[in-house]
């Protein structure tokens, strides 16, 4: 009798007390102490478990329009590899409609990286990256651009120079995209100068060289507005401790080169609210100890006139600038990594920074990519397992993979809000 009774109380009282655990769950805001556990990897689950897993905690947040492409990096064990003891290919990934889903799935073959990450809308998306190679003992990159379109991931190798590293990729259109490379000398036996850039343009189609740079001019971050002019940026290296700043600037005509004095900082990140507001990032570099040490430096370019934009009090030694994107000339997010785990996030406001204080993570990994939408939204990947979302009061977490490169399309409450809009 007692038996039955205690099934009957446990058959009444269970759906209620996990209904409290579910609802404890869902309002938990405190992000303090957030999940990195490592003890399970996707290498032990299919994909539909991993799915199944991570879909299962989407009443955490219930996003209603948010969407984005991440990219990570799965770790291969290769004893016959001569760099290092493995290698590594990647994982494209998409979330959307609360939940990440197998329709962008995408496994490179191959010992790929991706550097950046660019589209004109949700159903054309265009990375550039590199790959790297052996032939006997000796290791060389070559460079390749990974497409989605109608369906289907393509990597393709149109570049017409074998030892080329792609940075960065922006356009205006899907028939109107630049690229921006430099040759490394490092790597290839034949080069007798410094590095140099190279500029090329894809129409959808074919890759052209459009502008090659001198010896010891290199290029890094893009920004290609709505018109269709290009900002680009890197260094010109003066001697090997100093390089001024370097901006190739395409007004739609003609392209032009303008340096400016900066010393030591190395600037390899950029983002415009406009033509006359543009805002550059970077590190600068020493040596102490033979270990590196950075610094982060940032400036404020408008009508070829640059100013320095000084840095907040907290971000010091080993810090860089990971990124820079924001709204309008007064809401701009500035992320900062370390060699470490360092990971900071700051609104400058157009005069001062403020921190917007990440929860703390018990990892070593380091914040890797930011994106912010139009709306405002920051996300930010790396440290964590998923996504880190501020909606301009706080954070909280979109479970899912560790993801290195973030791209999004969407985000809630505001329904236009889309790089570029579907046809």
């Amino acid at each position: 009798m007692k038996t039955i009774v205690y099934v009957v109380i446990m058959t009444v009282m269970m759906p209620l007390i996990l209904s409290c655990v579910e609802e404890e769950k869902a309002e938990n805001d405190n992000n303090d102490d957030l999940n990195d556990d490592d003890s399970e990897s996707d290498d032990d689950l299919s994909d539909d478990d991993i799915y199944q897993e991570i879909n299962a905690f989407t009443s955490i947040y219930p996003e209603t329009n948010l969407e984005f492409v991440g990219i990570n990096y799965n770790y291969w064990d290769s004893p016959s590899y001569p760099y290092g003891d493995g290698y590594y290919d990647i994982t494209i990934r998409r979330y959307s409609q609360q939940k990440w889903n197998n329709e962008f799935l995408f496994q490179s073959p191959r010992n790929d990286e991706v550097e950046q990450i660019w589209g004109f809308d949700r159903n054309h998306i265009l990375m550039v990256g590199r790959r790297w190679e052996a032939i006997g003992t000796f290791i060389y990159q070559t460079s390749h651009l990974i497409t989605y379109g109608d369906g289907s991931w393509v990597i393709d190798d149109k570049f017409n120079y074998p030892f080329v590293e792609c940075y960065g990729i922006g356009g205006s259109s899907r028939e109107n995209i630049y690229i921006v490379a430099n040759v490394d000398k490092n790597i290839d036996p034949d080069i007798t100068d410094l590095d140099h850039y190279i500029i090329y343009h894809y129409d959808g189609q074919n890759i052209e060289e459009i502008l090659v740079g001198e010896s010891g001019k290199t290029l890094e971050g893009i920004w290609v507005d709505e018109s269709g002019e290009v900002y680009v940026v890197g260094d010109y290296k003066k001697t090997s401790e100093s390089f001024d700043l370097l901006l190739v600037h395409y007004n739609g005509t003609n392209w032009g080169e303008y340096t400016y004095d900066n010393n030591i900082c190395h600037i390899n990140k950029i983002w415009a609210a406009s033509k006359n507001d543009i805002f550059l990032g970077g590190y600068q570099h020493t040596v102490s100890n033979i270990l590196p040490i950075y610094y982060p430096c940032a400036y404020h370019y408008n009508d070829q006139n640059l100013e320095t934009i000084s840095m907040p009090d907290e971000i010091g030694e080993s810090y860089f600038v990971n990124n820079i994107m924001g709204v309008d000339r007064n809401y701009v997010f500035f992320s900062f990594s370390s060699p470490g785990d360092g990971k900071k996030v700051y609104l400058y406001n157009g005069e001062n920074f403020i921190n917007i204080d990440l929860p703390t993570q018990k990892n070593s990994f380091r914040l890797e990519d930011m994106w912010v939408s139009l709306g405002g939204n920051v996300y930010v990947v790396g440290p964590y397992e998923g996504v880190m979302h501020y909606n301009g009061e706080k954070w909280k977490q979109i479970p899912g993979p560790r993801l290195w490169k973030i791209y999004g399309f969407a985000d809630q409450g505001t329904a236009g809000d889309m790089i570029g809009e579907e046809e």
